[in-house]
């Protein structure tokens, strides 16, 4: 997967950001009247490969100050013609945002490993992340597959903490109340009852140490797995 910064018009002023969004496409106009300088970089976009409308400019006093504005980020999803593609555009309530200090100023070329990569990338994972949470919402559970060392429990561990993060739908402090009784790993009904709940642990006592008064404390993305019973539906990661 590449990364590409592609124009939003094409030597003029009328501004094809709008056009490319409402057909789902990005095409190098020039190519369309005869102007092929840019083959090169066409025929090595793939599917798969990012797409960023951008335009780039100068503003400020005396217009020293060099920046280009990021207008929509899409993935390419087919290839209609070397210079023409059908495009996902992402939604993204950020965009258009303006990058100081950075400068595209050819129709097309790949993108640098720079602040509007580094901004891309970011926004780009967000999506993928609430894509697999938003699939384990739907299904309750997923499994993650694959050799040792790809990121199976990476994965997990960053969609536990996005899931048990506080907000104001879903969180585990919203859920979670001193005297509520849980199950444990094996899924044995009960077997822990919560005593004390603070910012970083929970403090549990499980039923068959009862008679010995011990207490344990663990911390509040672990014992989410263990909270099947009490979250209103809500799809949990076991780690």
């Amino acid at each position: 997967m590449k990364y590409w910064a592609v124009g939003s018009s094409f030597g003029g002023t009328e501004d094809k950001t709008e056009e490319f969004i409402n057909n789902n496409e990005w095409f190098d106009g020039r190519y369309d009247a005869g102007d092929f300088v840019n083959k090169k970089y066409l025929e090595k976009i793939k599917i798969d490969d990012i797409l960023v409308v951008k335009s780039s400019a100068t503003k400020g006093k005396g217009h020293k100050t060099t920046f280009t504005k990021v207008k929509v980020i899409g993935v390419v999803v087919k290839i209609i013609d070397v210079h023409h593609y059908k495009v996902n555009w992402l939604k993204n309530n950020k965009l258009p945002i303006d990058f100081d200090g950075v400068s595209y100023r050819k129709l097309i070329e790949p993108l640098r490993n720079d602040a509007i990569y580094i901004f891309v990338k970011n926004e780009l994972n967000k999506i993928e992340m609430q894509n697999k949470i938003e699939l384990l919402l739907n299904k309750k559970q997923i499994i993650l597959q694959g050799p040792p060392g790809t990121g199976k429990t990476r994965l997990a561990k960053q969609i536990a903490k996005e899931l048990t993060k506080p907000n104001d739908d879903f969180g585990i402090f919203n859920l979670l109340k001193v005297g509520i009784k849980i199950p444990n790993a094996s899924g044995i009904p009960n077997y822990y009852k919560i005593l004390k709940i603070n910012e970083k642990n929970i403090e549990t006592q499980d039923q068959v140490a009862i008679n010995r008064k011990w207490r344990g404390a663990v911390k509040a993305q672990n014992i989410m797995a263990r909270i099947k019973g009490t979250t209103n539906g809500k799809a949990l990661v076991l780690l």
